[in-house]
């Protein structure tokens, strides 16, 4: 495989990094998180940029996933 499709898939991943990291910083709880994520998909019904948008937001809702997952029970 040509290696700037890896490149480019880098690319999106730490864009998408970006991404989460600054939506996060603004939310208290992952309920709040949750619950932007999901405005930010119900907006990508509208602006004519749906697939790429829903395309970000699974792969946010993956990160958010497996950040939970990863938190210990104290």
């Amino acid at each position: 495989m040509p290696t700037n499709v890896f490149e480019t898939i880098k690319k999106i991943n730490q864009e998408v990094e970006v991404c989460y990291q600054s939506l996060k910083k603004e939310c208290n709880t992952y309920k709040e998180l949750e619950e932007v994520i999901k405005d930010i998909a119900w907006l990508g019904n509208y602006d004519g940029f749906g697939m790429t948008r829903n395309f970000l937001v699974n792969l946010m809702r993956k990160k958010m996933e497996e950040e939970k997952n990863n938190l210990s029970i104290h």
